[in-house]
């Protein structure tokens, strides 16, 4: 009988034409409530990007828009019972706001019921934020930044206990970075929307990474912030589909906004997608998105800050108790301080600690012992003002530039071929500003195209190419910081080896880089390659040096030297290159590069995309 009387009710309750309802399931709203996706752009949707069975009514609603809506339909006017939580309407809260307002005639039906899980999970959830993590080396998840969804509580003035909804792979425990890069690129991974407690994102990112956090607030209507967390409830621990460089979070959090009318995902019709320019993206497509950008500083931007503050005599007793710690730390300098400069001193002491972890049980006994003395002292003079976090004001400057580049090299010697560079992703040692690791290079797919005229060839293809430097505070005045890199593709291993010579290779190394503030650069490193045709490998080791200077934000130039031996070939290659870059605009730039080797010369132009 209960089955009889849902059956009558689906034929008297849905739209009374077939075409009707199809027209509905074709509304582009509902397409975006099931995140179906065109196999082409510009066809007909498909199927849902979402392959979790939890998150479709019908049998074959993963690939049926029209069967869905029809299941969801029935379903939101089936009987309460017992458990409302498991009731369509607490399940699918979104769709019900939706096709309440799509269907007048059945608003008696498609009222909302009380659902206990979700009613309390709304409650006083009062805004919505984006939230950027820099970008970040020591991980491939991570190269371009990552960006994740925090809500508001009105029930709570600290944020650290505010909820935040961060989407990522999942199940990749054991897996190696070649690994992870590989099935990320080729989907591998399942992926999902996990809520996490913020102060837990903020230990992560800030703590354990030292990466910076900027907060985005959305400026969100209250009709506009419901239609959101409806549909973040639907979507809550869905699987679905990870790609490295287009399905990712900062895809599918642009696909979550646009359940408020943004656009955002439909206007992302690249190829790649970068987490560190979605802001941008956003901030592009609509100026008025944001209402406040706030700032979350990592322990090492904390420790930076209250180590600046520190002069004279200050400073010198903080370079003397940290050289001579944990053993003998020299607390005689700390006490013919004045008190304000004690105060400072012991609160950078604490910052350093926290950066450093040194009260962490993963350190000696003798480095607790300082770090306790430390928090001794401290506690024995009065309290500041103010604190470290609280003093640190910074202003979120957009990316000086876009992702992509294409640019065109043009020899100054007219026998020589010119170059066509086309690279999708994303900056280079004279590239990089401020959103990007210091004295950093990391890029992706990079394609060089030689020759004249109508004839053309690949020249190399850098699939991976990463350059990167320990941005650890220094300490001592020389403090030499860690190097390394890794480079792998097709062509030359370096430009003084034949054309003939283009094949497979990978590259890298590890040495020790010393820098000057944030202008200068020089690093030192022992490399090892391979190069092989796939019928022989041939292994080659060797050195190279880097200097790099940052003139101003409009000039920069760096001096590279390569020695490469082969051991098989018993052959020699160098390379000995100065380049120089002077920006434009924010989209153009030009350079000049010197081969020494060659005894070449060539103007460059490049467009940014």
């Amino acid at each position: 009988m209960p089955i009889l009387f849902l059956c009558l009710l689906c034929l008297i309750a849905v739209p009374s034409r077939a075409s009707d309802l199809a027209s509905l399931a074709n509304q582009p709203y509902w397409q975006v409530l099931g995140h179906y996706e065109a196999a082409v752009p510009g066809a007909r949707p498909g199927s849902s990007a979402i392959h979790d069975t939890g998150f479709f009514l019908a049998a074959d609603g993963q690939y049926n828009a029209e069967h869905e809506l029809q299941a969801t339909l029935a379903a939101m006017q089936a009987p309460v019972g017992d458990a409302p939580d498991q009731h369509a309407k607490c399940r699918f809260p979104a769709r019900r706001q939706w096709l309440a307002s799509q269907l007048p005639a059945l608003s008696p039906a498609l009222a909302p019921i009380a659902c206990p899980a979700y009613d309390g999970w709304r409650k006083a959830k009062s805004g919505a934020s984006l939230l950027l993590a820099n970008g970040y080396l020591s991980n491939p998840a991570s190269f371009y930044g990552h960006i994740f969804l925090k809500f508001d509580d009105a029930d709570n003035s600290n944020d650290l206990l505010h909820q935040s909804i961060n989407f990522g792979a999942i199940n990749m425990q054991g897996d190696s970075p070649l690994v992870y890069i590989v099935k990320g690129v080729a989907g591998g991974y399942d992926a999902e929307f996990q809520e996490v407690d913020f102060y837990r994102q903020k230990h992560t990112y800030g703590d354990d990474e030292l990466r910076d956090l900027w907060e985005f607030k959305l400026k969100l209507s209250q009709d506009k912030l419901e239609q959101l967390l409806a549909h973040t409830w639907e979507i809550k621990n869905k699987k679905y589909t990870y790609y490295f460089f287009k399905k990712n979070c900062a895809f599918r959090l642009l696909e979550l906004l646009d359940v408020t009318g943004s656009h955002y995902a439909e206007q992302a019709n690249r190829p790649w997608l970068i987490p560190l320019a979605t802001p941008v993206n956003i901030h592009q497509a609509n100026p008025d998105a944001f209402s406040a950008v706030l700032f979350h500083p990592s322990r090492q931007t904390q420790f930076e800050f209250a180590l600046n503050q520190l002069t004279g005599k200050a400073l010198a007793a903080f370079y003397d108790i940290v050289a001579a710690a944990p053993a003998h730390a020299g607390w005689g300098a700390l006490d013919s301080l004045p008190l304000a400069e004690q105060q400072a001193l012991l609160d950078t002491l604490i910052e350093y600690g926290q950066y450093k972890k040194l009260g962490k049980t993963s350190n000696t006994p003798d480095w607790q012992h300082f770090y306790r003395q430390v928090l001794l002292k401290r506690l024995a003079l009065p309290a500041s003002e103010t604190s470290v976090q609280g003093s640190i004001e910074k202003t979120y400057q957009y990316p000086d530039r876009p992702p992509s580049l294409i640019g065109l090299s043009v020899p100054l010697k007219r026998t020589a071929e010119q170059q066509i560079t086309i690279r999708p992703a994303y900056y280079d040692l004279l590239d990089a500003d401020v959103t990007h690791p210091l004295f950093s290079q990391l890029k992706m797919g990079e394609m060089v195209l030689q020759g004249k005229q109508q004839q053309w060839q690949l020249a190399q293809l850098n699939v991976i190419d990463v350059v990167a430097v320990d941005n650890s505070t220094p300490i001592q005045p020389h403090q030499m910081l860690g190097s390394w890199q890794i480079k792998g593709g097709w062509g030359k291993l370096a430009a003084s080896q034949a054309d003939s010579d283009r094949h497979a290779f990978i590259s890298g190394g590890y040495g020790l880089a010393w820098r000057q503030q944030k202008q200068l650069m020089f690093r030192a490193l022992p490399l090892a390659a391979l190069q092989t045709d796939f019928q022989r490998v041939n292994p080659y080791f060797g050195m190279e040096g880097q200097l790099v200077l940052k003139a101003t934000p409009r000039l920069s130039a760096s001096l590279t030297w390569q020695y490469l031996h082969g051991t098989r070939e018993q052959n020699t290659l160098q390379r000995r290159e100065i380049d120089t870059r002077l920006v434009l605009s924010k989209q153009l730039d030009v350079r000049i590069s010197k081969d020494i080797g060659n005894r070449t010369l060539s103007l460059a132009g490049n467009y940014y995309w």
